[in-house]
């Protein structure tokens, strides 16, 4: 069994671990913090998987863009599955409480400064689809598409009808993967 001055040395040393991660936590998502601390602060953010974003909800910038991904995915046999994000309006409050950050994460995937994660991405994709319709084989061609619309901004002081949903009328494909082995 520890010593009490071990197991005090221990205590110490979960304790500042918290509070350097509470603390990360609150420097990276206050619109306050300083560019200066928010550039040392990145590397190690990033590093941990502890990065939030912005959470530009209300302010300062408030979104103004609805989004949905779109997965096609093309199979060896002519097979043509579609997979897409889930719809915000149609999840109940619990899935939404639950499934928030994948909700911001899917919203942000298609943004050229995420390039590097679309293969992994379309990977992950193809997987849960294979097992969830229980496909024998991979998708010979992946193609990952962000649709949107743009919300429409208040008509002087007066927001519109919220349960209005915004058409999703533009679409954009952002990668495109190939199977190079069967060729």
């Amino acid at each position: 069994m520890p010593s009490p001055n071990e197991q005090n040395f221990r205590r110490r040393i979960i304790d500042t671990f918290a509070v350097v991660i509470v603390l990360s936590f609150a420097l990276d998502t206050l619109p306050c913090t300083p560019g200066a601390v928010r550039n040392l602060m990145e590397p190690l953010i990033d590093r941990t998987g502890l990065w939030q974003g912005t959470w530009n909800l209300f302010a300062p910038i408030p979104d103004s863009r609805n989004h949905r991904l779109r997965a096609d995915l093309y199979y060896p046999d002519g097979t043509h599955r579609v997979w897409n994000s889930p719809d915000w309006r149609s999840q109940s409050t619990w899935q939404r409480f639950v499934g928030h950050r994948e909700t911001e994460f899917l919203e942000k995937i298609s943004e050229e400064v995420n390039r590097s994660a679309w293969h992994d991405f379309a990977m992950s994709v193809a997987r849960q689809e294979s097992l969830r319709m229980k496909l024998p084989e991979k998708p010979e061609t992946i193609v990952l598409s962000v649709i949107w619309g743009d919300i429409p901004p208040p008509e002087g002081d007066v927001w519109k009808f919220a349960a209005k949903t915004t058409p999703l009328d533009q679409e954009r494909e952002f990668y495109t993967w190939k199977d190079r082995a069967g060729i």
